[in-house]
């Protein structure tokens, strides 16, 4: 039998407890350099950011961070991703809603909150 990694969340150092799922992942905006001459010569750096969308049961006291604020506002959080086994993390120490931010809930079916950030990206180590 093999045993698989989980991924944890924390915001502004609180773990979220009540967190389903996480998607992570790494974008940039590198531009490939082709030349009549030469054909393909490389590439130019990009802007690479580290995009988290997270879901969360929402408990009946409410949402463990107001996402919502976050996002109207502007406010930056600082988010850490860590992998529960190997004990690999990547923090983003200013990260943003960059929404939707959305809430949905259904019968028999535990409320659940849909988040994502946006941040500098740093690898997961």
């Amino acid at each position: 039998m093999s045993l698989y990694d989980q991924a944890f969340i924390y915001i502004n150092g609180g773990l979220l407890g009540e967190n389903l799922e996480v998607d992570s992942r790494v974008e940039s905006d590198i531009a490939q350099v082709k030349t009549i001459p030469k054909g393909f010569n490389g590439v130019t750096p990009g802007s690479p950011v580290r995009i988290i969308t997270i879901k969360n049961a929402v408990p009946i006291t409410g949402p463990e961070y107001n996402f919502e604020r976050a996002l109207i506002l502007s406010q930056p959080v600082r988010v850490k991703l860590q992998l529960g086994g190997s004990g690999q993390s990547t923090i983003m120490n200013e990260a943003y809603v960059i929404g939707p931010v959305t809430l949905s809930t259904a019968l028999g079916k535990a409320t659940e909150q849909d988040v994502t950030l946006v941040g500098k990206a740093t690898p997961l180590e």
